[in-house]
């Protein structure tokens, strides 16, 4: 069970820094209008 939880743990962990790369790249291209993807 421990594992099982250590791995939720982790995906959820890389979700949220994928999701705020992804919201950072879609707030930079609606400012600017520009797709930066140098984050």
């Amino acid at each position: 069970m421990d594992i099982v939880l250590g791995l939720i743990v982790s995906v959820l962990q890389d979700g949220f820094i994928y999701g705020i790369m992804a919201i950072g790249v879609c707030v930079t291209y609606q400012v600017l209008n520009f797709p930066d993807l140098s984050v």
